[in-house]
């Protein structure tokens, strides 16, 4: 077929090409006739006659060369659907490279959702499992934020955890929302503490934990069985979580309550305290007992107050002097002595001159009394924000 082409072409060249010393003749060029010209019906003159002017003669156009375009012919035996072109390489490797991304956006969006779920079970409906407890160790999830501290979703599952097997240990079960509360609450006191210890420039240094430590790893017998203890009643924690979370912060608030015994405002704290209290017994709202056990610090407490049966060496000899001076049945006047205030109530006397017993009842507030006011000043001034129930 090829053949029959290419001689179809060389047939119509020869038909196109001139007789050798022969020139090509010139093509005729028939003179165009002139529009005729409308004149109005009124013509004064006759028309002139316009001889038409030959025109040049042109250059006779090159011959041109026209291949048919012929209709593509099918060997026999094949259909038309066989001669279809095969799909394009670049095709089938684009479909073989977005199935791993698909399989990859699938992946993500399946991830995402899950995280979702484990944030929201978290942080909305108080899931603690395995899943939010090591989503937690991985990624920086919130759980308080107090005057820029952070207690992270970590810590505070692990103290939540480490407060249940206490209580379960004492015998006294506690439900998931006392503990929360209970480890929200240790937090945001371990903040005041820390604000109130700058205000008065108390540090523990490493010196003062690492002794208190070193007390501690002695009464237990030693290292080992130290550290087995930590793991016993703090779940995960070492001996340095031990000593930064829990030893620091208590020795911190020592330093602090002995502290306040220097400081003015603490002791006129406690004179208007013990002041109010007076006037309380004295309007008859509350028992002197009443009083002692709400407002002592030592074993007194438990008894109201109660002291017994005092001779003039037992108690201090300003204490003892003030109770000489009323009556059987009446409250002393404050007295502020080496360790508080104190208010005292004489019941009975028993004896004279040296061998005096006294029946006395004692109230006692001390400068350290007003760590709880100076606490609660700086828990209100406070910007707390809880993230978990």
């Amino acid at each position: 077929m090829r053949r029959e082409v290419l001689a179809w072409i060389e047939r119509d060249r020869q038909r196109l090409k001139p007789a050798p010393g022969k020139p090509l003749a010139p093509a005729t060029v028939t003179p165009r006739r002139p529009k005729r010209m409308t004149h109005p019906k009124k013509i004064s003159a006759p028309m002139a006659t316009v001889t038409p002017t030959p025109p040049k003669k042109a250059a006779p156009p090159a011959p041109k060369l026209v291949i048919p375009r012929l209709p593509l012919a099918l060997p026999p035996g094949r259909s038309k659907k066989e001669v279809t072109p095969p799909p394009r390489p670049g095709r089938a490797v684009k479909r073989r490279e977005r199935i791993p991304l698909l399989a990859a956006l699938v992946s993500a969006a399946v991830a995402s959702m899950l995280l979702t779920l484990v944030l929201v079970g978290a942080y909305r409906w108080r899931w603690n499992n395995w899943a939010v407890v090591s989503l937690a160790r991985v990624l920086p999830l919130p759980a308080v934020r107090a005057d820029g501290r952070v207690y992270w979703l970590d810590d505070f599952l692990l103290d939540v955890g480490m407060l249940q097997r206490a209580s379960v240990r004492a015998g006294r079960p506690q439900g998931d929302d006392q503990l929360r509360r209970q480890a929200f609450t240790r937090f945001i006191g371990q903040v005041a503490i820390e604000r109130l210890a700058a205000q008065y420039q108390v540090q523990v240094g490493t010196a003062e934990l690492d002794a208190q430590l070193q007390r501690l790893i002695q009464q237990s017998g030693s290292r080992a069985q130290f550290q087995q203890s930590i793991q016993e009643n703090f779940s995960g924690w070492s001996v340095d979580d031990f000593s930064e979370r829990l030893l620091r912060p208590y020795l911190q608030e020592v330093a602090v309550r002995a502290k306040l015994w220097e400081d003015p405002r603490a002791w006129e704290a406690a004179a208007v305290r013990l002041k109010f209290i007076r006037q309380s017994l004295q309007e008859g709202s509350r028992t002197f007992a009443q009083a002692a056990a709400m407002v002592n610090r030592d074993d007194s407490r438990a008894v109201g107050g109660d002291l017994g049966y005092r001779a003039r060496g037992d108690l201090e000899a300003e204490i003892f002097a003030a109770a000489e001076k009323i009556s059987d049945g009446e409250i002393s006047q404050p007295l502020r002595t080496g360790g508080g205030y104190v208010l005292l109530l004489r019941e009975e006397a028993v004896g004279e001159g040296g061998d005096l017993r006294l029946r006395l009842r004692m109230i006692t507030v001390t400068p350290a009394d007003y760590f709880e006011q100076r606490m609660g000043e700086i828990l209100r001034e406070m910007s707390i924000r809880r993230y978990v129930p």
